[in-house]
């Protein structure tokens, strides 16, 4: 786990904080908040550990090993993304089911309170490096999965895009909302 940590490090920034549930010792994982370093105002969340899980595809023998991410603006960073991140892993554990790129996670109304998150959108991590996407323990490779934020508006949102990755997708009500990432951070397209 040791050099899977260095892995996140390099790229998210240092572990300040870390969150595991006492009461599932099955699921072997834990929550950890990672602060860039830099003047950049991101803060991310992944998962940690459970890539010690397999997960198979349907009706294929291959497997899939990942961990989760959350990234948001240092004023978004609620106590709540750690169990919300943690609520997704122990459900695709109890569903035996990978997260997908382009799968939506909900929508499930606000996710935390006053805030007008409904969902996830599965991507790969176009905000981080490509070496940054996938980790060879030696064993298996572990893919990075990056959860985007959906918000839901009550009425219908004009959006204007910017291009890259610091715009907002719109569709009728609701917003899929990329981070602003600095200028200096390497993006990529998928």
């Amino acid at each position: 786990m040791g050099d899977l940590i260095g892995h996140l490090e390099q790229y998210l920034g240092t572990i300040s904080g870390g969150w595991t549930d006492p009461d599932e010792h099955e699921t072997r994982f834990q929550v950890v908040q990672l602060d860039v370093a830099s003047d950049s105002s991101l803060v991310s969340f992944s998962t940690l550990g459970l890539s010690r899980i397999p997960f198979h595809l349907d009706n294929d023998s291959r497997q899939i090993r990942h961990e989760f991410m959350i990234t948001v603006q240092e004023d978004q960073v609620s106590s709540q993304i750690p169990a919300l991140l943690h609520q997704i892993a122990v459900e695709s554990i109890e569903g035996a089911a990978p997260l997908l790129r382009g799968q939506v996670v909900g929508p499930r109304g606000p996710l935390i309170p006053g805030s007008s998150m409904v969902a996830f959108y599965v991507a790969p991590p176009v905000h981080q490096p490509d070496a940054f996407s996938t980790y060879d323990t030696g064993e298996h490779v572990v893919v990075f999965v990056w959860l985007v934020p959906i918000t839901h508006t009550p009425k219908p949102t004009t959006c204007s895009t910017t291009g890259g990755l610091n715009s907002r997708i719109c569709s009728s009500n609701t917003v899929l909302t990329f981070p602003t990432f600095p200028a200096s951070q390497s993006v990529r397209s998928s």
